[in-house]
């Protein structure tokens, strides 16, 4: 990320340090198939800090009102995450963004160019 102050003292937090100063979620869709062979999407929400799945959900079409109710679904009376993390799918919309804020919720869309190597690292 080049702009970003550097880590360390007098430079910002890392990646590690975040994590562990915040209730951190993120959430992503996973296809799979039936034994029809129909595509299947599961929507996961994981907590990062505990490594543990919150919520699942699964649909044979995805949309964003579904996606939005899902969020829903895991924050019920509005208890949820400071943060979650989700990519730029478009099955992800405003009524997705509209919901966590409703909910106290950040919701962080992830850098288009972030590679899965950083975060590893960083949790690890």
């Amino acid at each position: 990320m080049r702009g970003a102050p550097p880590a360390g003292p007098g430079g910002g937090q890392t990646w590690r340090t975040f994590l562990r100063n915040h209730t951190v979620w993120a959430c992503d869709f996973l296809q799979t198939y039936d034994i029809w062979f129909r595509p299947i999407f599961a929507f996961f929400v994981v907590d990062v800090n505990a490594k543990r799945v919150v919520h699942v959900g699964v649909t044979l079409a995805p949309t964003q009102a579904w996606a939005a109710q899902q969020l829903r679904n895991a924050t019920p009376f509005r208890h949820g995450p400071q943060f979650i993390i989700r990519d730029r799918d478009d099955k992800f919309g405003a009524a997705f963004d509209r919901v966590g804020k409703g909910a106290g919720i950040r919701v962080l869309p992830r850098p288009r160019r972030i590679r899965m190597e950083l975060l590893q690292r960083g949790s690890a």
